[in-house]
């Protein structure tokens, strides 16, 4: 989940079904297991209109998917809890929504709260538009009270202001094609130099190694070899030129991967169902990606996934991530009207109990699995933002460069 890429990514990953209601599907689960004592008796008295307090949602979610369905019914659940509130949600999937919404914070007509890419904020929304968490648990110390502070880093953080609470992430890893792997008798890698000798053993065999979305996603192979610089123990306590020492070493280390042409041709121009089609059909013998691809349907048996081996030594963590959270405008927390009750709607759906069902639902992980030793936070977070934007941006260069080249050798 965080940059220099468009937003516009995003429709890569998710469908473009669009669908804009003011509450979830009647049929969902949520009604049908909803207990009795949340219908209001005979003696309960039926708030009013002018007692109703209505709070504005947009959410970037995908509706069809098992955590889209479970996120809706959630909030159907609050809504049966607390009759006297509406939410007014809006939820799409399409690039129009997200520029929309950022219309909408710019036209001062931004949502109560959204549920969003956490990067969208970085480069498209006025920080002075959201509430810090950090004064929201000032404010109210009960808020997201059971979120650790190292979920918080490991989503977007802009200079000392973190945008948002972060209910559902995942973790990205290497996938490789056991079948080829046991035919050619090549060990899985443990480490970074074994991982560039079944490289070449792969190579010399004629097979693609490696496949990505590197133009769409660098980062995902970035963070990796971040974590396997040793120098990054206790990179938040590091001095700035400690960090863009750190942040040239590796990206350095990127660069020579791609130069020993470890990655397929088409990584450089791939999207990301592209790289995973690439993969699940038998063309190349790994894929770097996240763990949400094991919950697809046409997941296929050959595939396994480790985690990528680091530079040095043995690799048993992997990388946590959270692209997408809540955030609180200021307008809507503002508002005495509907304050409590935003606190109360962003704690209902950042519950333990919540948590859990997203989990569920997308076989990723919790905030709070950050607190277990085999989920390691990303340490590009903890990076100054014109660092990372810098290396970055002379990667993004590196390999536009790489693609128009490729591009031109096709024509020719």
């Amino acid at each position: 989940m965080k940059k220099i890429f468009s937003i516009f990514i995003f429709l890569i990953v998710f469908s473009g079904c669009i669908h804009t209601a003011e509450s979830s599907p009647s049929s969902s689960r949520s009604e049908l297991s909803a207990p009795a004592n949340s219908t209001p008796s005979a003696t309960q008295k039926t708030p009013t209109v002018a007692e109703v307090i209505t709070i504005n949602l947009s959410s970037f979610i995908p509706q069809e998917t098992a955590f889209g369905k479970t996120y809706l019914e959630q909030i159907s659940l609050f809504e049966k809890k607390y009759p006297h509130v509406k939410i007014s949600h809006h939820y799409e999937t399409s690039a129009n929504f997200l520029a929309d919404i950022v219309l909408s914070f710019r036209m001062n007509e931004e949502p109560d709260i959204a549920y969003l890419p956490l990067s969208l904020i970085n480069n498209n929304i006025a920080v002075e538009k959201i509430v810090n968490v950090t004064d929201l648990q000032a404010a109210s110390p009960q808020y997201a009270a059971n979120i650790p502070a190292s979920s918080l880093l490991a989503s977007d953080k802009v200079d000392d202001f973190f945008v948002g609470i972060p209910i559902n992430g995942y973790y990205s890893g290497l996938y490789y094609n056991a079948n080829l792997f046991e035919e050619m008798n090549i060990p899985v890698p443990k480490s970074y130099a074994e991982f560039l000798i079944a490289a070449q053993m792969l190579r010399e065999a004629g097979f693609h190694i490696i496949t990505a979305s590197l133009a769409y996603d660098p980062i995902l192979v970035f963070e990796q070899l971040l974590l396997s610089d040793q120098s990054t123990q206790g990179t938040q306590t590091s001095s700035a030129s400690q960090d863009k020492s750190i942040l040239i070493q590796t990206g350095d280390t990127f660069l020579d991967l791609l130069s020993t042409q470890v990655f397929d041709q088409q990584s450089l121009v791939n999207t990301p169902p592209e790289a995973q089609t690439q993969f699940f059909e038998g063309e190349v013998a790994m894929l770097i990606e996240g763990n949400y691809l094991q919950s697809l349907d046409d997941y296929p048996s050959f595939a396994r996934m480790i985690p990528f081996p680091f530079e040095h030594g043995i690799n048993t963590q992997y990388i946590g991530k959270f692209d997408t959270g809540l955030i609180v405008s200021q307008k809507g927390f503002t508002d005495p009207a509907k304050q409590a009750m935003i606190v109360e709607f962003i704690n209902f759906m950042s519950s333990n109990a919540s948590l859990e069902l997203y989990k569920l639902a997308t076989a990723g992980i919790s905030p709070t699995d950050l607190n277990k030793p085999m989920y390691t936070p990303s340490p590009f977070a903890h990076k100054p933002l014109e660092l990372r934007k810098d290396i970055l941006l002379n990667i993004s260069q590196w390999l536009t460069e790489l693609s128009s080249e490729a591009n031109f050798s096709a024509t020719e």
